[in-house]
């Protein structure tokens, strides 16, 4: 198998850029759970289609976003991204603000009369997929400091508020 210094030297030589394959980005909050309200009436498939539809579109790898962050060659790459996390449990202090508030345009017939709750979901990840990416070559740079650097730079701040606060966990690539 030969070193990662190795691999990043031949593709230097031979491209104008490098081609990674089978990339995986991922994000946590910027606390250890995600506290997210919802109806009382919610089960946990409900709870996961909730955050698709009102967190996705204002995530890194909406379609909007992810052509700026990334790069439009790489934007046509993405495989899949998607939320993930190891269980739902209530919070201790039941007065906890949640970092994703009931959005009442969600509310339907059975919902509207529903108390609502908040849920921890715990060890909560964001996961983002490529097929492949490319970097364009930059001399003298590891490629885990270039993809760092990369996939910081899509973390929450002032230009990029997202729907909820996030830092980047880890990536990993074959």
């Amino acid at each position: 198998m030969k070193s990662l210094s190795e691999f990043i030297r031949e593709k230097l030589e031979g491209n104008d850029f490098i081609e990674i394959s089978d990339l995986e980005v991922i994000y946590i909050p910027d606390t250890e759970n995600l506290l997210v309200q919802v109806p009382n009436n919610y089960n946990e498939d409900n709870i996961h289609m909730y955050l698709d539809d009102s967190c996705m579109p204002d995530m890194p790898s909406d379609p909007k976003n992810i052509g700026e962050l990334f790069g439009s060659d790489n934007s046509k790459n993405l495989s899949d991204a998607y939320f993930q996390y190891e269980d739902l449990t209530l919070p201790e202090d039941s007065t906890t603000k949640p970092q994703i508030e009931w959005n009442k345009r969600y509310d339907n017939h059975e919902d509207r009369n529903a108390e609502l709750i908040v849920y921890s979901l715990n060890n909560f990840e964001y996961h983002i997929l490529f097929e492949k990416f490319e970097i364009n070559n930059r001399e003298n740079l590891e490629l885990e400091k270039i993809l760092e650097d990369l996939f910081t730079a899509a973390e929450s701040n002032k230009i990029h508020p997202w729907a909820f606060p996030i830092k980047l966990k880890e990536i990993n690539f074959k």
